[in-house]
């Protein structure tokens, strides 16, 4: 994705589309559950549920006050961010599976 965020028109029945790279990357396919749901004046869409993120699960006033300040365009401080140290901790598998996905995009960098 862009530094910017990408502008995206809502249609009639209030529908967006994911860009195609977005859905590449985060192996989003059709038929996949994505959920949305509010923080401030930020619309959130995770792949996973956040109920099984030990992000909102364990901190979601943290959330909610750290993704107001972005929204608010503030720089977060650096406690902020140390405070997230170690919290998606096992959210994307193993070390093991993490270490297959990096050599798998790698081998196909080469392509």
């Amino acid at each position: 994705m862009k530094d910017k965020p990408d502008l995206h028109k809502v249609t009639t029945k209030g529908q967006i589309t994911l860009p195609k790279k977005l859905r590449e990357k985060m192996n989003i396919k059709p038929g996949d559950y994505i959920s949305i749901f509010q923080v401030g004046e930020v619309i959130v869409l995770t792949k996973k549920a956040p109920s099984k993120s030990p992000l909102f699960r364990e901190k979601p006033a943290f959330c909610q006050s750290f993704l107001d300040k972005i929204s608010r365009g503030e720089q977060p401080s650096d406690d902020n961010l140390m405070s997230l140290k170690g919290i998606g901790k096992g959210l994307w598998g193993t070390k093991e599976d993490i270490e297959k996905h990096i050599e798998k995009e790698r081998a196909s960098w080469e392509k």
